[in-house]
């Protein structure tokens, strides 16, 4: 996390002071929150533009957010509510100094852009100027990069994988998203990519080998609590092989794949239990396949392992066994070790922070 923070910071080394932007009578027409700056005099500024707010996306975003607000920074942040959960609204409601607005934006190209586009463009110019914009995967990032047309800012966007590394992707629509990213970075004055497969990637579609850097996603040090305590608190017994999945239960996690491969794993192996913390659309689907693969009572998505379980007890739920990760829609099989795409997600790191070796796909798409 302090690398990456200070990765952000260089960006705005000798950006010229700015004069405050106006602000009177903009307040009520954009439903802006606002607070007392964090501290007093020219501060840096910058907004972030983000249409994914769910799931690691939302989460990168508040551990910038707060890095750099703790930091002393002017932090503006506009998101859509169509994908907002609700962690990313309790920790909006719960950020001081922190000005934001909502925008609804679709995940996909839609007619709405042009009200989006609309809607940054006049954020801009009632609560700016800004030194950095920076936006967040495929619609934050083209959003705030075309309305940064004609300002002095810096423009930054993370791609959080480029949409072209999904092997599902059609040709035809392939081929587009990689124009629009080609045309795109040109109005770009860096990429960030978290992992060195990532930036290859993006320079292999020609955007730019000194525009595209690697910066890792970090996590916050956590205190973990005992692997004794934490299964207990799930009812494991100690000589139980245990298995965990963190992460949504959405097609492109690909988790129907972890539970046919666990079916077949406890037809092998007796005393073997699966971990399941997340929650998503295929939920019941999964349900559906574990009666089907003769689970029974044994599901591991029901009775007392369905309960919520807080991620950072997954984490350091049984070392040393693995923390297993199924591969993404279209990926191949898992394999052991990690690549470094892996580095992208948090869970990787987490896991080697508690000392557990794990499970993850080879696909540049995050699983």
């Amino acid at each position: 996390m302090e690398i990456r923070l200070h990765r952000l910071l260089g960006l705005v080394l000798n950006v010229p002071p700015a004069s405050s932007g106006s602000q009177a009578g903009a307040a009520a027409a954009l439903a802006v929150e606002h607070g007392p700056d964090p501290a007093g005099g020219r501060s840096p500024r910058v907004l972030m533009v983000v249409e994914s707010c769910a799931g690691g996306v939302g989460r990168h975003v508040f551990d910038l957010v707060e890095g750099l607000l703790d930091r002393g920074w002017n932090v503006h942040l506009i998101y859509s509510p169509r994908r907002a959960n609700r962690s990313f609204l309790r920790r909006l409601q719960a950020t001081r100094h922190l000005k934001y607005a909502g925008c609804p934006m679709h995940r996909t190209v839609h007619p709405s852009d042009l009200t989006a586009l609309r809607f940054v463009r006049r954020y801009i110019r009632d609560y700016g100027p800004f030194d950095i914009i920076h936006g967040h995967s495929s619609k934050g990032g083209a959003l705030a990069r075309l309305t940064a047309i004609g300002t002095a800012a810096r423009v930054v966007y993370t791609p959080n994988a480029f949409i072209t590394m999904d092997p599902r992707l059609p040709w035809r629509k392939r081929m587009l998203y990689r124009a629009a990213e080609w045309m795109l970075s040109r109005l770009t004055d860096r990429i960030i990519a978290v992992s060195p497969a990532e930036r290859r990637h993006g320079v292999a579609m020609g955007l730019g080998p000194s525009r595209v850097i690697v910066i890792p996603n970090g996590i916050e040090p956590a205190a973990p609590p005992t692997r004794g305590a934490v299964r207990r608190d799930l009812e494991l017994a100690e000589d139980e092989l245990v298995i965990g999945f963190v992460g949504r239960l959405v097609d492109q996690k690909a988790p129907d794949v972890l539970v046919r491969a666990f079916a077949a794993t406890a037809r092998a192996v007796t005393g073997c239990r699966l971990v399941v913390v997340g929650s998503g659309p295929l939920e019941g689907l999964l349900h559906d396949l574990a009666d089907r693969l003769g689970f029974g009572g044994s599901d591991p998505l029901a009775g007392r392992a369905r309960r919520s379980v807080p991620h950072v007890r997954l984490r350091y739920l049984c070392p040393p066994q693995p923390l297993q990760k199924s591969a993404p829609r279209g990926a191949g099989s898992p394999r052991g070790g990690t690549t470094d795409r892996d580095w992208a997600s948090p869970c990787v790191p987490s896991a080697c922070a508690a000392g557990s070796p794990a499970f993850a796909p080879s696909s540049g798409w995050p699983a």
